[in-house]
């Protein structure tokens, strides 16, 4: 078949974006969480967390959704237990 690309065996990576407000987001989101726990919501290891940040790699959408369910995850264990401790305090 001429013109074909040759077939290298890698899965095909959906497209990434090299954008400010894409990095900026995320490590806002990581100052939030902590990198450790952002690269675990990401399903990465801690080293492509940082690759991201850099601008190494570009911030896919997935990116950030699944840093978006991170923080909200996070904001809902926070919340429910702010709600406890008002209970504590007789409030």
């Amino acid at each position: 078949m001429m013109g074909a690309a040759p077939r290298t065996g890698k899965a095909v990576q959906a497209p990434t974006i090299v954008s400010v407000i894409r990095m900026t987001g995320l490590a806002t989101a990581a100052e939030m969480l902590g990198q450790e726990q952002l690269a675990e919501g990401l399903g990465i290891k801690d080293r492509s967390l940082r690759t991201k940040l850099t601008a190494t790699r570009g911030v896919s959408d997935q990116d950030l959704i699944a840093a978006a369910l991170a923080l909200e995850a996070t904001a809902a264990r926070m919340l429910e237990h702010a709600g406890k401790l008002r209970t504590e305090a007789g409030l």
